[in-house]
């Protein structure tokens, strides 16, 4: 984040809502319509109770009243890829709170406690 400066502190505090806590929003958001989904399936698509709370099923069944079988499911897929790639992060991220963050399995390099001499051990 640029520093905040009485030129920009209008958006240096939209930006740091919507980047931060305003997620919330969009999460609450996406469950409202994936609930909406999964009951429109169950009450309007024939057996699909047991498939309404997976989310390419939902995307699938709307997407095919309007649109080719292929193009349905592509688009299908392509916002449940998309919709996890923000919840699952691959990486950590700092957090400049807690201090950086311990690389996974680094070797240790403090010297071993038996090894009383500058020699190797």
């Amino acid at each position: 984040m640029p520093p905040q400066t009485p030129e920009n502190k209008r958006s240096w505090w939209t930006w740091l809502i919507l980047a931060g806590p305003g997620w919330v929003f969009f999460g609450a958001i996406k469950q409202i319509v994936g609930l909406f989904l999964a009951v429109y399936l169950i009450a309007n698509v024939a057996d699909s109770a047991g498939v309404a709370n997976q989310p390419v099923h939902q995307f699938l069944e709307i997407y095919q009243n309007f649109l080719p079988g292929w193009l349905a499911m592509t688009l299908a897929v392509a916002l449940v890829v998309i919709s996890r790639s923000k919840s699952t992060s691959p990486t950590p991220i700092p957090d400049p709170w807690r201090g950086p963050t311990p690389s996974p399995a680094s070797p240790s390099t403090t010297p071993d406690a038996s090894c009383s001499s500058a020699s190797t051990c």
